[in-house]
């Protein structure tokens, strides 16, 4: 009341002059103005009890006391714990940043500068490593960075960017450097040493930073941690290497069925490239057109997790055929889930028929003793040449020799050749001697002669044989006196006989001799 009174000159005493008023009012001391603990946490995001810790322990905030002697802090106090919140948080220890706070003041979150702010943050939450340096020193590095390296960012700032540069490729990285400096810009590879010795393979972009007036200010470098790719591709080499080390062929799909690689075993077992064959449909492509409805049933059986295995009739480019034992098995993902099939097909040709060639030996040995047997036990003379073991010899040699025609030609007085039986049997007519004829060049040759193509023939004149014939082979029966006959055999197929076939004939002819003693 008393000093409303005063400044407004009312009441019912004595009124006091303005000048006497306003000295009364100046005599009274002003509250300290500011705002509580509480409000600064709330404005910088930091604790109470992390503020109270820092103003014990580094003298950060300077609060006043008010009448009842709570501390009370003003706007200079938020913006000291905002910059040492933006410097820890871009990488600096707490000490180091209060103590750049502290010796800059205001300076170290200058106004003006929301935009490199802006900028620091944008760095900071960017996905590669980002590096900055200049004559060897670092200028600045995000968080990614300090961890691919790992190391605090003030221990990045007080070494050398080459110490952690792997001292085999320093000559190499300084060439890098100038060729920055002089405008360049350098993607590379580089083996990084850490903190703590062990080392980090990298692929770093660098560039070089100018300022406005074009002068160079450092280089920055983006990088980015390959250690695992590159493990993964070592691996991935070390795959593709092993499967082309594999002596067989092997070939890969994916789910649709797609081929998605070829080694260099199946490139040469099926003479398409795997340029060639990488993209195309396994049903689809002609090294299977023989097989397509079967794969088609393989496919769907590994699709659904099994292994399979069998031979197939396959094409190669060349359209010659062969037979391939295909081993098919599913393709298992890391998360466990099937990605494709793999195919291992190896060239079984040569082992059926090996194996058929030894199952036909074996036959033929049979018959040669059964019909030997035969003949010792009723040899007759040459009158009796229609015998059924002659038959018998005739039609084994067609059957097991695989030929469309065999025969049995007497060799007459006059050196020409008369048919005693056949398979199929055919009308008789006499066989031109010496090089007119296959029977009578054989009688010449006392041994066995085999045609593999009577197109390329020059030896005897090749119209003594059936129009059709286009491979034969001829053995001798020999008697007390020469050559008594001849034992011939004709294919419609060229190359038509094994190996074993030339020496069946002639046990054949010999037993032939033993029947007609």
């Amino acid at each position: 009341m008393l000093l409303g009174a005063c400044c407004e000159g009312q009441g019912s005493g004595p009124k006091l002059a303005p000048k006497t008023c306003t000295s009364f009012v100046a005599s009274v001391p002003s509250p300290p103005v500011g705002m509580r603990v509480g409000e600064v946490a709330r404005r910088t995001g930091v604790s109470a009890s992390t503020l109270r810790a820092w103003e014990r322990r580094f003298g950060l905030l300077q609060p006043q006391r008010s009448p009842g002697q709570q501390r009370l802090y003003d706007d200079a106090d938020v913006e000291r714990v905002a910059a040492v919140r933006r410097l820890v948080d871009e990488g600096l220890s707490l000490p180091a940043a209060v103590a750049r706070v502290r010796s800059a003041g205001a300076a170290a979150v200058p106004t003006g500068e929301g935009e490199s702010l802006f900028f620091g943050q944008i760095l900071q939450a960017a996905n590669q490593a980002v590096w900055v340096a200049k004559d060897g020193r670092t200028r600045y590095a995000n968080r990614k960075m300090t961890d691919l390296l790992g190391c605090s960012l003030d221990e990045l700032l007080s070494r050398s960017v080459f110490d952690f540069v792997d001292p085999e490729r320093m000559a190499a990285t300084r060439e890098r450097v100038h060729a920055v400096r002089l405008g360049g810009r350098e993607r590379f590879e580089i083996e990084l040493r850490r903190a703590d010795g062990s080392t980090v393979l990298a692929e770093m972009t660098t560039s070089a930073l100018q300022d406005r007036a074009g002068r160079y200010e450092g280089a920055v470098a983006f990088v980015t941690d390959i250690t695992a790719r590159k493990e993964a591709e070592t691996q991935a080499l070390f795959r593709a290497a092993l499967l082309e080390a594999v002596g067989e062929a092997v070939v890969a799909a994916d789910l649709d069925g797609t081929i998605t690689y070829v080694n260099q075993a199946a490139a040469e077992l099926f003479g398409w490239s795997a340029a060639e064959a990488v993209g195309q449909t396994a049903d689809g492509f002609p090294t299977a057109i023989e097989s397509a409805d079967k794969l088609a049933d393989i496919y769907e059986q590994v699709m659904a997790g099994h292994t399979f295995s069998g031979d197939l009739p396959m094409v190669r480019r060349d359209g010659t055929r062969f037979v391939g034992h295909l081993t098919g098995a599913p393709v298992i993902g890391d998360d466990g889930g099937l990605v494709g099939m793999i195919g291992v097909i190896r060239d079984v040709t040569e082992g059926l028929e090996l194996g058929e060639e030894l199952r036909t030996e074996g036959l033929r040995r049979s018959a040669v003793a059964v019909l030997g047997a035969r003949a010792l036990a009723k040899g007759r003379d040459i009158a009796g040449a229609g015998d059924a073991v002659l038959d018998e010899c005739v039609e084994a040699t067609r059957r097991l020799v695989g030929v469309d025609r065999a025969a049995l030609l007497e060799v007459g007085p006059d050196a020409t050749l008369a048919v005693l039986t056949a398979s199929p049997a055919v009308d008789a007519a006499a066989v031109a001697g010496g090089s007119r004829s296959l029977a009578g060049y054989t009688v010449l040759a006392r041994g066995v002669v085999a045609v593999e193509d009577t197109t390329t023939e020059r030896r005897f004149e090749p119209g003594s044989l059936a129009g059709d014939t286009r491979a034969a082979i001829a053995a001798p029966v020999f008697g007390p006196r020469g050559v008594r006959a001849v034992l011939t055999a004709e294919s419609s197929t060229v190359r038509h006989f094994d190996r074993g076939a030339a020496d069946f004939l002639q046990a054949i002819a010999n037993v032939v001799g033993a029947a007609l003693e």
